[in-house]
């Protein structure tokens, strides 16, 4: 291997091998002879140039190689879930980039996963999977190092300055266009599908290593812990990388009069890529130091193909029929699809959700959302891994608990019909006190005289009458008070046609009566973990329904189906069903449209939740199916630990224990 070769990594010797019977344990010098089934099995031995090194051989054990998979899944987690969705706006600030190349780059991540995952899985199963791995952890900090280059070999980011009057004082005369790097997209174009190459391997032949060599006992509690750090990830991205958007990108150079609230404020959202960087580069060697199978699990192995026909190596469209013409298989994969189209497409906009209906600012809105969402996504997937093993469930049984889960989560989606008025918009869905002259804008205000320019969105509250105004300049306010507030405005209610205008407006838009806001966020907690409930028995299932030789291959292709149908497409389309409730759009110093100021609440939220339900009916008929037509005689090894055959797996645990 050059790679370890140029890096010094470390080299695995194979023992010569031990002759051993069908459940026969035998010992040689300080590492045990490895139960086979019918055939011999080598024993590896990793060494460091040579020399065999007793901590070294610690790596070899199931708790290792659960330690260091988890926290690979743990960076990549808190880079893609975590990170990178708060970041997006300080990049499209730095490179002006538009909301589409952006989304183009979650898109191009995840079908590069999917498009790798197909081919990893595969071929990669029958070779060594810790170096795979290993690579996969290279591959992602090699991701990193190219999506920080925009800003190593990129133009210093200035913030350009803006000529808009907030004032009514006629002196506005359009808008300042800033000009942008957008051909640094290239550079997080193919950060990203390297990100995405190195990710391939962590859900899928790291969970089949797992499979492979954790006690049937054991595998659910296992899978359990792997996931919870999995969804610790994005709850520590999404708290560092709030902090760190209020230090700017570069620390310690701050132009003046720019603090996090200003318009052209952009946080350091590389230091999110650099934290798995470090990580990665420090860890990814360690994985050289695991064997192709671990010292003592042949017997697991040899438990899984007792009750599986061996066919021999299929070709590629082989294994694809023998999967679409699995039933069990074909309905947890849809299912799984349709669970995630739901995670990735409505929890993407989750926080504007609740940030539009129950007006909060952005910051309290991506506190108390990611809060609920962590704490039920965590909770779920522990629940996941307990409950199978408490209650000592067979496969088909595991399946029908999915079934049974999926159908407690519908009712909870009526979620989204927990919804709150919208703002009352001077203009929008409010009229001026002041009538304002026939085709005036919403941003033009009712004094025409004012020069109002609709790039100045500055949204300011008469709180005496519940009324929000475009900008100050909208709400004709002639002045800036030392507190802050604007007066002398003639477009408020009560100083209208007045001569003494003394009407004072705070900024920020006016606070509208909704409590309803608790039994959401309850409601949006249950919700979330009765969805992830299911992330570990979906991989359990999914293990159990095929042949051992179709175990990674069925793995790669259920990723494949939820990457392209479900994390790709349902952003897009969730996407649009957003810009088909918006009320009021930005307007870019180009004259494009940009991002969406006001929503209908009532539209966004009714329109949601007829999709989201949709989605989850189709998915728990598909669970119904998995279960029903659960092939029985690939329910031998669990029903085996629940009492048929439970001597012959807990005596192979023990014996492989002596």
């Amino acid at each position: 291997d050059i790679l370890q070769k140029v890096l010094w990594l470390p080299k695995v010797e194979v023992w010569p091998t031990v002759p051993v019977s069908n459940a026969t344990m035998a010992n040689q010098n300080d590492s045990a002879a490895l139960l086979t089934s019918g055939d011999d099995e080598p024993v590896e031995v990793v060494t460091i140039f040579g020399r065999k090194y007793s901590w070294v051989q610690r790596f070899a054990t199931p708790k290792a190689f659960v330690a260091l998979l988890t926290l690979f899944s743990f960076s990549q987690s808190m880079l893609i879930s975590g990170f990178l969705p708060n970041s997006i706006t300080s990049i499209q600030r730095q490179f002006g980039l538009s909301g589409t190349q952006m989304g183009a780059l979650v898109g191009v991540y995840d079908g590069t996963v999917a498009v790798a995952a197909l081919a990893l899985t595969h071929y990669a199963h029958r070779t060594h999977t810790p170096r795979w791995l290993a690579r996969g952890m290279i591959s992602f900090a090699l991701g990193c190092i190219i999506f920080l280059l925009p800003l190593i070999v990129g133009q210093r980011y200035r913030p350009g300055s803006v000529a808009v009057s907030e004032l009514c004082d006629g002196a506005s005369d359009g808008a300042a266009c800033q000009s942008h790097e957008s051909h640094m997209f290239i550079l997080f174009l193919l950060g990203m599908i390297v990100l995405g190459l190195g990710s391939t391997p962590i859900y899928t032949i790291g969970l089949t290593y797992l499979d492979d060599n954790i006690s049937p006992q054991y595998l659910s509690m296992t899978l359990g812990v792997f996931y919870s750090a999995n969804a610790l990830g994005p709850a520590i991205g999404y708290l560092m990388g709030g902090a760190m958007l209020d230090v700017y990108v570069y620390p310690g150079d701050e132009p003046e009069r720019l603090s996090p609230k200003s318009e052209g404020w952009v946080g350091a959202w590389w230091v999110g890529f650099t934290c798995p960087l470090v990580i990665c580069t420090l860890v990814f060697s360690l994985f050289y130091l695991v064997p192709k199978h671990l010292p003592n699990t042949a017997w697991i192995r040899a438990l899984h193909n007792k009750h599986t026909a061996s066919s021999g190596k299929l070709s590629f469209a082989a294994s694809v029929k023998r999967l679409v013409s699995n039933p069990t298989w074909v309905g947890v994969a849809i299912g799984n699809l349709c669970d995630v189209a739901l995670v990735s497409g409505v929890g993407n906009f989750l926080p504007a959700f609740v940030e539009t209906q129950f007006h909060l600012t952005s910051s309290k809105a991506s506190f108390l959302s990611g809060v609920c969402v962590v704490t039920g996504v965590t909770a779920g997937m522990v629940l996941g891994g307990i409950l199978p093993r408490y209650f000592k469930w067979s496969a088909k049984q595991i399946a029908r608990a999915m079934f049974i889960f999926s159908m407690i989560d519908v009712p909870l989606l009526a979620l989204l019909l927990i919804q709150c008025d919208n703002t009352e918009l001077a203009g929008l869905n409010t009229p001026y006190a002041v009538p304002p002259l026939p085709n005036m804008s919403i941003w033009q205000g009712c004094q025409p005289a004012c020069g109002c320019d609709t790039l100045a969105y500055n949204p300011v509250c008469d709180k005496s009458s519940g009324i929000t105004f475009y900008s100050p300049c909208a709400a004709g306010c002639l002045s800036l008070a030392g507190t802050g507030d604007y007066t002398n405005c003639s477009c408020v209610p009560d100083n209208a046609n007045t001569s003494g205008m003394l009407a004072s407006l705070t900024t920020g838009k006016c606070k509208a009566d909704c409590k309803t806001m608790p039994v959401f966020l309850l409601l949006l907690f249950a919700a979330m973990m009765m969805l992830l409930i299911n992330t570990v028995p979906i991989t359990q299932v999914h293990l159990r329904c095929v042949e051992q030789e179709l175990r990674s291959f069925g793995l790669g292709v259920a990723s494949f189906m939820s990457r392209i149908l479900g994390a790709t497409v349902a952003p897009i389309c969730v996407g649009l069903l957003m810009d088909q409730a918006c009320a009021l759009w930005q307007t870019q110093c180009t004259g494009d449209r940009g991002s969406c100021y006001e929503y209908h609440n009532k539209q966004m939220g009714n329109s949601l939740f007829v999709v989201t339900v949709c989605i989850k009916g189709v998915s728990t008929l598909a669970y119904g199916v998995g279960w029903q037509y659960f092939p029985k005689e690939r329910d031998e090894p669990y029903e085996a630990a629940n009492g048929k055959d439970a001597g012959e797996v807990h005596e192979l645990d023990d014996r492989s224990e002596a």
